[in-house]
């Protein structure tokens, strides 16, 4: 998937397109409600939460489908001032979010965007996300965050005090949080991201199988999974330890014959970190500013 500020600068653009004078810092939270599980899925992983990587894992899958992204944006739309104009905003960027990413190369990954009906994944595959287009797209996301952030600075965020609204955010919110397990066997059928392959480790040998960005330790030549197995490779290898994308197929339950690989670069994940930062910061110093306001009842 793009970095976030490379969606920040599509999606900054669109949406002063479609919605006149539309928020950066609403943008901004719209950009980032796909990748809501993916980051809480990181921070548990980080921490050692006890809880199934697998299980994690396809919990993020449903979460990440545009069907959970809608509560999301309607729960988060419920405690703005205007919340039909507001849900509307982080909807389109929630989609527009989900196609950018269908638009790269992702092994073993995809977008939904007709969950819960369709489990199967969506990828138009045209470039890498180290592609120059991709750096383009960032470089215009950095330029984006900067300028609609300084244009926009003094610009009020007003939320709703309506305990309606209130109760009715509550409820999206928890059906957001509580809905996916119910659904983790639609994934799971469907093999998304080769979890049912991995899962099924005494049937491995034979199976094929792809795995995006996945640390690569180069003296053993071998490559962690989510729950922090190694798996050696043989066949094609990096030149040295880092993230790899790798299509293959297990020749026993803990080795993959390496059929087409790609290395790629750290630059994403930090150029992520940075724009997160930066969108927290239009936030907190809205709030410091006394930029948000709340509705009377």
């Amino acid at each position: 998937m793009p970095d976030t500020f490379a969606h920040l600068g599509v999606q900054a653009l669109a949406s002063r397109g479609l919605f006149k004078d539309a928020d950066i810092k609403w943008i901004a939270v719209g950009c980032i409600i796909p990748d809501v599980p993916w980051i809480t899925q990181r921070i548990f992983l980080a921490l050692h939460v006890p809880v199934d990587p697998y299980s994690l894992r396809l919990y993020a899958i449903v979460q990440a489908s545009l069907f959970c992204c809608l509560l999301l944006a309607g729960a988060f739309a419920l405690l703005a001032g205007n919340s039909r104009r507001i849900f509307l905003l982080l909807a389109l960027n929630s989609f527009l979010h989900l196609f950018l990413d269908a638009l790269q190369i992702k092994w073993a990954n995809g977008v939904h965007f007709f969950a819960p009906f369709c489990w199967q994944l969506t990828g138009f595959n045209l470039f890498w996300p180290d592609h120059p287009v991709s750096l383009f797209l960032t470089l215009a996301g950095v330029l984006a965050l900067v300028y609609f952030g300084a244009r926009d600075a003094k610009r009020k965020i007003v939320l709703a005090a309506s305990p309606r609204k209130f109760l009715a955010a509550f409820l999206l919110l928890a059906a957001y949080l509580a809905l996916p397990p119910f659904f983790t066997s639609g994934p799971l059928r469907e093999d998304n991201h080769f979890a049912a392959t991995l899962l099924a480790v005494e049937q491995r040998p034979g199976r094929y199988v792809e795995l995006d960005r996945a640390a690569f330790h180069r003296r053993d030549n071998s490559i962690l999974l989510l729950n922090g197995e190694w798996i050696r490779l043989t066949g094609q290898t990096a030149p040295k330890d880092g993230l790899v994308s790798i299509k293959g197929r297990f020749s026993d339950s803990k080795t993959i014959h390496v059929s087409d690989l790609h290395v790629h670069t750290a630059r994403r994940d930090l150029n992520t970190k940075v724009a997160l930062a930066g969108i927290l910061l239009l936030w907190l110093i809205a709030i410091a500013r006394k930029r948000i306001t709340f509705q009377p009842h």
